[in-house]
């Protein structure tokens, strides 16, 4: 190329630039003819009321945990089993043995009149098996109580000192070892708390035995046992009303939801998916030990115990001012999973705190006045 043309030719680049028409986002009359209107993305919505719903029984333990009480027809008993008592020496003279029960949770006050009886386990037990329904198992703890426990708590109280010096007397004169433990069980007179201490992440919360001994020179010796399974379980009969689901800590209660009129087209990219579950406040029994939310899971098998789960997500409190509404969650994968490659069979609903606390929530349900049902609002992206 000569110098010349060299020269000319970023001004003839110009130039071109300058005659050629301006490119916008829009195509061009002779580009719309070339798209056909089915490849352009289309976004819609639609919202949907549940179709029916059911409340049940699933048992769970809190394991690391010890909780005891009466609070209306709610109850929590736990199960201790401590090893160690050959450290003592047989001929000890045992001047107090008392199991403490750090207090970090009330259910529902935290002042209120405990009783417990003390009863000793007599047969060997599992805290990753034992559910409430064992309790009442013939023979597994000794049917007269060994010591008892009575208090009126305040709320500044931070323990529970329960007396255990016939037992560990006897453990200790029989040199054995490892004992099946103790059963706490509420009085009639425990009618208005559940209290004790629930698993803390990073912090050892389980209940204490210390034992105070004098050996043969009457020296006082203090021994810690050790501790070897720790549980507690709870029972009662959640109400049941028309319309309402019920959802219980710790003995648990769950509900099951379904959306059966849910129709979406084929081919859909889910953008949003919002639950919303309206709460009955009266009729739901919460403190602030406890967090304030219910966890949605994805049914994958719609049969009893329904426990074949996935995508768990948090639906949060909503608020109108200071008024609680309901919960809520984006379950939009769980939509998307239903429209691309799973069986729609509903969503399961469960306490956040399933195995640390007491809690109950009422949500209304499929059969409530229109305006309360659960409610699904989907917007989602038709595809090309």
């Amino acid at each position: 190329m000569s110098m010349k043309s060299k020269r000319l030719f970023p001004l003839i680049f110009l130039c071109v630039l300058l005659i050629s028409p301006g490119c916008s986002e829009d195509p061009s009359e002779l580009g719309l003819g070339l798209i056909s209107p089915e490849d352009l993305l289309k976004t819609d919505s639609l919202v949907t009321s549940s179709t029916s719903d059911t409340s049940f029984l699933y048992r769970v333990r809190g394991t690391s945990s010890a909780l005891v009480g009466k609070y209306r027809d709610l109850e929590a008993r736990t199960l201790i089993q401590y090893t160690g008592f050959s450290s003592i020496p047989q001929n000890a003279k045992i001047d107090s043995a008392v199991i403490v029960i750090q207090r970090n949770y009330s259910f529902m006050d935290s002042a209120g009149t405990l009783g417990l009886k003390v009863h000793e386990i007599l047969n060997s037990w599992s805290q990753d098996t034992f559910l409430w329904d064992s309790t009442g198992s013939s023979g597994l703890y000794n049917a007269a109580p060994d010591t008892f426990y009575l208090k009126n708590l305040a709320a500044s109280d931070t323990a529970i000192y329960v007396h255990i010096e016939p037992l560990v007397r006897r453990w200790v004169q029989s040199a054995t070892n490892s004992p099946n433990g103790i059963i706490l069980i509420s009085e009639p007179a425990s009618t208005n708390i559940i209290t004790g201490s629930k698993s803390v992440l990073g912090t050892d919360t389980r209940p204490v035995l210390s034992i105070t001994y004098r050996d043969t020179a009457d020296t006082a010796i203090t021994y810690v046992a050790a501790i070897s399974q720790l549980v507690y379980l709870a029972n009662g009969a959640a109400p049941r009303a028309q319309g309402k689901i019920y959802i219980q800590s710790a003995l648990a209660y769950r509900g099951v939801l379904r959306f059966d009129n849910l129709s979406l087209p084929p081919k859909v990219g889910i953008t949003k998916a919002i639950l919303d579950l309206p709460v009955d406040n009266s009729a739901s029994l919460l403190n602030g030990y406890a967090r304030d939310s219910i966890v949605v899971y994805m049914l994958r098998k719609d049969v009893l115990p329904y426990d074949s789960l996935i995508l768990a997500t948090v639906c949060s409190p909503v608020f109108n001012g200071s008024e609680k509404t309901g919960y809520r969650a984006d379950i939009k994968a769980m939509v998307q999973r239903w429209v691309t490659r799973e069986e729609n069979m509903g969503i399961l609903l469960r306490s956040y705190a399933e195995i640390t606390g007491m809690d109950r929530f009422v949500i209304y349900g499929s059969n409530s006045p229109a305006a309360l049902r659960p409610k699904l609002t989907v917007t989602y992206t038709i595809l090309p």
